[in-house]
């Protein structure tokens, strides 16, 4: 039998007798010690990395994942965190060390109160630790970082040079965090493009390891908040441009139901939506639930199992941290890889409602009380960056509805019985007065809203759309003469679009401008029931319907895209009911969840994501 010993911190593989004594850690057993070694030393052959010593990191593993940038008293700070696979222990090297934490953390799960220290040892991702944690350490047998380099470029056509450099330091395993590095800068200009790498100094030389994720600076650095819509303010209009010809589309099974959500675009090449595996009527839904990371190709990254259901949309920020909430109260905050920057456990439910995040992870969160089978009232919790709590503020009623900020940088929420409250950065109020009429509180994306400049518009109970200035110096009213099934969403040029309640073979849908001018859209799309609208920059629409009725003719369910100029550029034909509005990313995609018990009788839920041109 093979064990290992560490000489001089090189990892060097030695024979010896791999007795119950050589156990490095009372609390692991014998026998998966055994087993742990064994699959060591066979890795270790079959990579041949026995005789390797100080090599860079190699491998997407080893990629930082969350390079960013944001503005901290007039400079830009850019920080992220140590990567390198197979180094559980956090030493800055791969060696047998690394293979005691999977035997401590053996079979544990993010199921797992203790997850947070275990999740070091996940190295395969799967967010279990096993036998197949050990491979990255044999793939990566010998490895080492000293340090990083910050490194930019002016355009995709230069050349990167050297804008900075730290050197690596160790982090503590007990933590369950791994090291963050930050380097501050003056201000900088928009356009260059930079990125972090990992180096060896061997001798005065530097090999270099797999560079991270490209940050590019195109925005202002203290405006980066992040919503379940990808922007700052609500106005619900997405932040890029989707195909209007040439419609093709990947589905990607998920385990599980989605309700009330929509697939969040993070960065990375990240999708996310969550999943819930059973509810047991009204508003307990039980049973493990999922957040998926999915690629703009369709591929499952990762998975990160929760202990309830997960029924909100999540919001990610540009360097790909996403946060979001079980039905439990379990607020969650991973990184792009899917490892577990912090877990909180908040008084009340968290369903419904998505929070709302900065690049550096300040995060606004709605929680849920419950009295019998209602909700019945809400409160608004701050987060800071490590997931503690830095204030919280009670609502009168149940807030449903998503925070956002207004023109001021105020965080906003407005509660189920039409109270609006605006909070500044440190909680104070500045904001608090009762709409004009209830936000809508059917339909299937209800409690939305849209916001841009000073004016928030929202689609009521009593069939029209209501347009009020954030400090409530105006209030207007647009009559729709039919009830809305959807939220509000501004184009380009402040027109309000939304859908109405209308069965029919062709659902009518509304174009209302904040004159009172009001537009009947007389379309024929399949299917007579529409669930959502989303609206690009190129002010085209992509429109989900889906047929009401236990079996739906075949071509009934589907996507369309409709041109500014009101025709219909395609269809697709979904198969499964869509039953929540579309949302549009960048790369000429469309996406949207199919299906779910809740639904239709087919069980599970799936995301679909139409491309083209």
């Amino acid at each position: 039998m093979l064990a290992f010993s560490s000489c001089g911190g090189s990892g060097q593989l030695a024979a010896a007798d791999a007795s119950a004594d050589a156990v490095p850690d009372r609390s692991i057993d014998p026998a998966i010690w055994s087993q742990l070694t064994s699959e060591l030393a066979s890795v270790i052959v079959q990579e041949g990395t026995a005789r390797r010593t100080a090599a860079a990191p190699t491998g997407f593993g080893s990629r930082v994942p969350d390079l960013t940038v944001h503005e901290a008293g007039g400079q830009a700070v850019f920080t992220w965190s140590y990567r390198q696979h197979g180094d559980y222990d956090l030493n800055g090297e791969v060696n047998v060390s690394d293979l005691t934490q999977v035997g401590v953390h053996f079979g544990k799960t993010t199921l797992d109160d203790d997850w947070q220290i275990a999740q070091l040892a996940d190295g395969d991702g799967n967010g279990e630790v096993g036998v197949s944690d050990v491979t990255p350490i044999g793939q990566n047998f010998g490895g080492r970082i000293d340090g990083y380099e910050l490194q930019g470029r002016i355009n995709p056509d230069s050349e990167y040079l050297l804008k900075g450099e730290l050197a690596s330091a160790p982090g503590d395993k007990l933590s369950g965090l791994y090291p963050q590095y930050a380097l501050a800068f003056p201000p900088l200009p928009v356009g260059p493009e930079y990125r972090v790498v990992p180096y060896v100094d061997s001798g005065g030389e530097r090999s270099y390891g797999t560079e991270s994720n490209l940050y590019q600076t195109l925005h202002n650095l203290d405006l980066h908040w992040h919503t379940k819509n990808g922007s700052n303010y609500r106005d619900n209009l997405a932040p890029a441009v989707g195909p209007s010809t040439d419609p093709e589309a990947w589905q990607v099974a998920l385990d599980g139901d989605v309700f009330l959500q929509q697939p969040i675009i993070g960065a990375v090449d990240s999708i996310y939506i969550g999943t819930f595996s059973d509810s047991v009527g009204g508003l307990e839904f039980t049973g493990t639930g999922y957040m998926y990371c999915i690629s703009r190709a369709g591929e499952v990254s990762w998975r990160f199992a929760t202990q309830d259901g997960i029924v909100s949309s999540a919001a990610a920020s540009r360097s790909g941290r996403v946060v979001f909430g079980d039905a439990g109260g379990r607020a969650y905050c991973l990184a792009p890889d899917g490892k577990q920057l912090w877990r909180r456990q908040l008084p009340g439910l968290l369903m419904l409602a998505s929070p709302l995040i900065d690049d550096i992870g300040t995060t606004f969160i709605v929680t849920h009380t419950i009295s019998g089978e209602s909700l019945a009232a809400s409160t608004l919790y701050k987060l800071l960056p490590d997931g503690s709590i830095d204030w919280s503020r009670p609502l009168n009623d149940s807030c449903l509805m998503s925070p956002f900020l207004n023109s001021q940088n105020e965080v906003t929420v407005v509660d189920g019985n039409s109270e609006l409250y605006s909070f500044d950065y440190d909680g104070v109020a500045t904001q608090n007065f009762m709409l004009p009429d209830p936000p809508l509180s059917g339909g299937f994306l209800g409690y939305n809203i849209a916001i841009r400049d000073v004016a928030i518009a929202y689609s009521t109970s009593n069939d029209s759309v209501r347009v009020v200035l954030e400090d409530n110096s105006f209030t207007g009213a647009i009559v729709l003469g039919e009830e809305a099934i959807t939220g509000p969403v501004l184009t380009n040029d402040n027109d309000i679009v939304l859908g109405t309640k209308t069965l029919a073979p062709d659902p009518v849908f509304k174009l209302n401008h904040y004159t009172g001018n009001v537009e009947n859209w007389d379309m024929i799309i399949p299917g007579n029931l529409l669930t959502g609208i989303a609206v690009d920059q190129a002010d085209q629409m992509y429109i989900s319907t889906y047929f009401l009725n236990e079996v739906a003719p075949p071509g009934t369910n589907g996507v369309s895209c409709v041109l500014p100029d009101q025709t219909v550029a395609w269809f697709y034909p979904s198969g499964d009911a869509v039953p929540f509005a579309p949302v549009v990313a960048d790369d000429n995609l469309v996406l949207c969840v199919l299906g779910g018990s809740l639904f239709t009788s087919e069980g599970n839920s799936s995301l679909m994501g139409i491309s083209g041109s």
